[in-house]
């Protein structure tokens, strides 16, 4: 077996051998294995540390084998037929869900209407969720049940109007999740008694099928905090999470929102400085320039308006010598105040910071709080070397998702994104002395670690092209971001690796990992085969 050992993980050719719980040695072709009571054939597999995923929406995902998968809509008749059919099926459920929706490529990025939606389902509520989780689109009687006209006051453009100033169906961040908590709290209604338990737990296999052995759902509203804690006791996965508004999974927590229990890690609490698609971004006018120059281009080249949609969708303004898409969701001074009061609780901040512009209010907000140890951000999709340097001096740690590039990244590259912003920016962020996680973000992004793993080194989309090399990693990297390093953005420190005395978490790969044939065949927590 080719065994990655150490605490920077290292293929080489050996073995080890486990005792109570344990890594009892390990050891080189050359030296002679000791006796063992049970022996494991592993002559060409890999051995590595088991997977940390330290984002995944696993309470979230846990609801894909009920609802309907949008992923292969192209066009909004492709939704309607769904849901029609769905309503003719007969299911006894108070919602229609589907989930993994993306419209961003659909023709005129148009999804069906409040009202279309409506006419489908004959009058029952609609609820299709987009792969960002940021956003979703819903029924007239979806809208009418979540009372969202009044409900959501904060931020006027969370809910998309039509001329008329009636609500078309389409809801963005906080509008979203608390639509998403009136949904999923109904439909866990509908299910039998202990069935939201059992789709934990199905989901929690899931995860220990693909080698993860140490879980972090960052977004576990006070409703869903029993079930985690029934969740943490039944399962091997290590859970954890952080806490966020009762109202829903992208609203800031306040002090009432504190849990006492949060499974397998340390008391978390989350944040949103911007959305996904709603972005916070700053450019340069000469780059922003640029891009508009190339969205044009690839506009005529494609014979469609709708690039020059994209473009002009985004909220933008000129500020301080720079163009800017100001999408932040907190004022500075409300965020300094919210992660002072949290982090004098003793809560870990994780802080959802997906553009340059957030990451820098995130960078600013931790150099007057201090303690930048306790703090993870995460995402940090597109950043400038400044935004690079300011972030490190901050002493966070970064967790990223590599594994979006597949899907996301072509339409990252018609948008032109000029050679001073780094995409994803992994080697970037090593270099200037973060501690990096690498994590799914599932259900948004591949729950698969081998994907997320190859994703990091390639830096290849689907259609063959390649994004922003730069910031490719070794694979000696991107396997400790993975593994041992993704535990620092669950508890701030790394977890031990194939050491001896370490715990035995390890699985086991049917080849290298890099090589697009392999796969997990075994996951082992503690000594134990856990799955399959």
């Amino acid at each position: 077996a080719a065994v990655w050992a150490g605490a920077e993980p290292r293929a080489a050719a050996g073995w080890l051998t486990v005792r109570g719980g344990r890594i009892e040695a390990i050891g080189g072709v050359d030296e002679p294995e000791p006796g063992a009571d049970e022996t494991l054939d592993a002559t060409d597999v890999h051995v590595l540390p088991s997977f940390v995923d330290c984002h995944t929406h696993l309470s979230t995902s846990a609801w894909l084998p009920v609802a309907g998968d949008g992923s292969g809509w192209r066009c909004s008749e492709d939704a309607l037929r769904a849901v029609e059919r769905a309503a003719a099926g007969g299911r006894e459920q108070s919602w229609l869900l589907f989930m993994n929706m993306d419209y961003s490529g659909w023709p005129g990025r148009r999804p069906p209407s409040a009202g279309e939606l409506e006419a489908a389902s004959g009058g029952r509520p609609v609820f299709l969720v987009d792969l960002s989780l940021h956003r979703a689109i819903l029924s007239e009687s979806a809208l009418r049940r979540c009372d969202i006209t009044s409900a959501v006051r904060g931020n006027s453009g969370d809910i998309t109007h039509s001329r008329r100033g009636t609500p078309t169906g389409e809801l963005w961040e906080g509008a979203f999740a608390r639509a998403l908590s009136v949904a999923l709290e109904d439909l866990a209604r509908d299910l039998e008694p202990g069935g939201l338990d059992s789709l934990l737990e199905g989901e929690a296999r899931r995860h220990l099928s693909y080698g993860i052995t140490d879980a972090h759902d960052p977004g576990i509203p006070a409703s869903l905090r029993a079930s985690m804690v029934r969740l943490y006791g039944a399962t091997p996965l290590r859970v954890s999470w952080s806490v966020v508004s009762a109202a829903g999974i992208l609203e800031a927590p306040e002090a009432a929102d504190i849990a006492e229990d949060y499974g397998a890690g340390p008391p978390s609490a989350k944040f949103f400085l911007d959305g996904a698609h709603r972005c916070a971004m700053c450019l340069e006018p000469a780059a922003a320039l640029v891009m508009s120059r190339h969205v044009l281009g690839v506009a005529l080249r494609r014979l469609s308006l709708d690039p020059l949609r994209d473009l002009m969708a985004a909220r933008s303004a000129y500020t301080a010598g720079e163009v800017c898409s100001d999408y932040r969701r907190m004022t500075q001074p409300e965020l300094r105040r919210r992660l002072e009061a949290f982090r004098e609780r003793g809560l870990r901040l994780k802080i959802h910071a997906l553009g340059n512009l957030a990451a820098r209010q995130a960078a600013a907000a931790l150099a007057e709080l201090g303690d930048p140890a306790q703090a993870t951000l995460e995402h940090l999709l597109f950043l400038r070397d400044q935004e690079v340097e300011a972030v490190a001096a901050t002493g966070a740690s970064a967790s990223i998702q590599p594994g979006f590039l597949p899907h996301h990244g072509p339409s990252m590259l018609d948008r032109g994104l000029p050679r001073s912003l780094h995409t994803i920016p992994a080697r970037s962020l090593l270099d200037a002395g973060l501690a990096l996680s690498i994590s799914s973000d599932n259900p948004c992004g591949p729950l698969d670690p081998l994907h997320n793993l190859r994703a990091a080194v390639e830096r290849r989309l689907e259609d063959g092209r390649t994004l922003d090399e730069r910031e490719a990693l070794s694979r000696e990297q991107a396997v400790r971001a993975a593994t041992v390093g993704g535990m620092i953005g669950i508890t701030g420190e790394p977890k031990r690796g194939l050491e001896v005395g370490a715990a035995a978490d390890f699985v086991v790969c049917s080849g290298d990992p890099f090589d697009h044939g392999s796969t997990v065949e075994s996951t082992w927590v503690a000594g134990h085969r856990v799955s399959p």
